[in-house]
């Protein structure tokens, strides 16, 4: 977070000065399709006293709103995609009915982690997409069959500081985070010219939408559900990117089945097809512990998406065969 990595050298503290970081928050793309933004979890409370949140892209300047997520970002088609997928009709036909699928994604996975390793993360992925391959191929024979876009998976990271520097080369390897899409959104330069890691203030906002036209004084704030932001890296992963990250031959017998390798293990030798992930990487900006990393979670990519199931892993945790989906699916049938 130290260098300009579209120039590939050190930057000096004039140039930072004259970067223009006023205009409009957006989301970042590298040319391979990764997709970043800086994230804030907006709150409000309504007339009956129930509480609100939704996923913003941050804006640290306290006189900018903080604006919405776009709709042609990856968390926000999964939002939308058992929408596009299902007729209306049907779906308020069957919903009279029992063993109606809702019009929202199936489940969202979460491993958190702190400075553990990559071969604990790898542990931990394959387990959920292992229970994903489960799910679809239980409904894959059925009138609303289940695909990759109603499921994801959130890492999230506690501290983008804490990151262990090996870690984070084997995201950059698979292409899971890049430092130039948010290279000055993390450090800022100070005055005897040290990157250091950016102090956020800003404790309200606005919403872009109620600007126009209304006095500023008028607008409503919003409050903040942590005064964290969080980093958020997100791509849709593809057969040959899964098998990139978990083809490692120091990986062999660490799964439950010693014979084979983590792919072996995941697709049985085979039997199932992988199928395409939506990954989301959560670098949190400051070391806040693990309940914030579950709010985050909850409050951030649960708020946005709104799944029906959440399933919370430790990082290094492997879960079993026919475990998570035999519940999710008898959850369904109840």
């Amino acid at each position: 977070f130290i260098v300009d990595y579209r120039e590939k050298r050190r930057i000096t503290k004039e140039e930072w000065d004259d970067m223009d970081l006023d205009q409009t928050e957006s989301i970042s793309k590298s040319n391979s399709g990764l997709e970043y933004f800086r994230a804030s979890i907006i709150e409000h409370t309504d007339s009956q006293g129930d509480t609100h949140t939704d996923l913003r892209i941050f804006d640290e300047d306290p006189n900018y709103p903080d604006v919405e997520v776009p709709m042609d970002s990856l968390i926000s088609k999964i939002r939308m995609s058992r929408s596009s997928q299902l007729d209306q009709r049907h779906v308020k036909r069957r919903n009279k009915t029992q063993g109606a699928k809702e019009n929202r994604p199936l489940m969202m996975f979460c491993i958190t982690m702190y400075q553990e390793d990559f071969t604990q993360f790898i542990q931990s992925f394959a387990g959920c997409v292992r229970s994903i391959i489960e799910i679809i191929d239980y409904y894959k024979e059925m009138e609303e069959s289940y695909n990759q876009n109603d499921f994801g998976i959130v890492l999230i990271a506690d501290g983008i500081a804490k990151l262990p520097t090996e870690f984070a080369e084997e995201l950059r390897k698979h292409d899971l985070f890049d430092e130039e899409l948010c290279y000055n959104k993390v450090a800022r330069m100070d005055a005897n010219e040290k990157h250091v890691l950016r102090k956020f203030t800003k404790t309200i906002t606005t919403l872009e939408k109620e600007e126009e036209g209304v006095d500023v004084k008028n607008l409503r704030k919003y409050t903040y559900s942590t005064n964290n932001v969080g980093h958020i890296f997100s791509k849709r992963l593809k057969k040959t990117d899964i098998e990139s990250i978990v083809t490692n031959s120091d990986m062999i017998g660490i799964l439950h089945d010693k014979d084979k390798g983590v792919l072996e293990w995941m697709i049985s030798k085979g039997e199932f097809e992988l199928p395409e992930i939506n990954f989301f990487f959560c670098a949190k900006h400051e070391n806040s512990g693990k309940i914030e990393s579950h709010l985050w979670f909850f409050k951030g990519f649960c708020s946005y998406v709104n799944p029906k199931y959440c399933q919370m892993i430790d990082i290094g945790t492997i879960p079993l065969k026919r475990s998570i989906s035999k519940i999710v699916i008898r959850m369904e049938v109840c």
